[in-house]
């Protein structure tokens, strides 16, 4: 299998704020008003090369931010916007790389 996208937008989960930490850098706050999204096309091409999966422009957003109170999940690096990814790959485009069960 291939999969390719263009991704059109993105907008991270959270928001910069300039409040700083000890170190000068932004904190970058999280809240359920600061959800990721984005916009992408997307191709899955099976390995004769057949199109079983495509989208030209697909929004993708999640409303899952604050079901995860770990601080560790919070200080990962893009944690909210890989978990958003992670849980759409597997619910759309994994099933038809897995075929039937």
């Amino acid at each position: 299998y291939k999969w390719t996208i263009h991704i059109h937008d993105i907008d991270l989960a959270g928001s910069m704020t300039r409040i700083f930490r000890n170190d000068r850098e932004p904190v970058r706050m999280y809240g359920q008003f600061f959800n990721p999204s984005m916009t992408f096309s997307y191709r899955l091409l099976n390995h004769k090369g057949e199109v079983v999966a495509n989208d030209k422009h697909f929004k993708l957003t999640d409303g899952y931010v604050g079901r995860y109170p770990s601080r560790r999940f919070m200080q990962r690096f893009l944690s909210y916007e890989k978990h958003m990814i992670n849980a759409w790959f597997n619910k759309v485009l994994l099933p038809f790389v897995l075929g039937p069960k």
